[in-house]
């Protein structure tokens, strides 16, 4: 039987136990692997350890929901101020119009002389408004 040569390169880091400080030496991806998943791991002496702190990875991901959800709360405000703005620029144009033709916008009486003031020294008032609606 013929013997076969597997050659590899393994990058290694080193943490140390938190219990005894002796050096523990774990390959890259593993120790990655453990950081990731908190993973209960054990010191060459016998100390269970894991890592129970936010990864980077943890902390940019909880970062991006923030910041989502902050943008979809700031869209719904701009939402909602869009339609208040509309509905007031309809009450606006409402009362212009009427107002064009002469009626008080509080007893809903009609008067001619304001009527005839609008339309000879302010025809575009209400004409204006008019358009504008929607």
């Amino acid at each position: 039987m013929k013997s076969q040569t597997v050659s590899r390169d393994v990058s290694i880091e080193t943490t140390h136990c938190a219990r005894c400080n002796i050096a523990i030496y774990l390959e890259e991806s593993h120790l990655r692997n453990l950081r990731r998943s908190h993973a209960e791991f054990y010191c060459p002496n016998g100390h269970s350890l894991n890592f129970n702190g936010e990864t980077e990875e943890e902390r940019l991901k909880r970062e991006l929901d923030r910041q989502r959800e902050s943008t979809r709360r700031w869209r719904q405000d701009a939402e909602h101020f869009e339609r208040s703005r509309n509905t007031y620029k309809g009450v606006v144009s409402k009362l212009k119009k009427r107002v064009g033709n002469g009626v008080c916008p509080e007893c809903n009486r009609t008067f001619q002389n304001l009527q005839r003031h609008m339309c000879s020294k302010h025809p575009a008032f209400a004409k204006a408004e008019e358009g504008a609606e929607g």
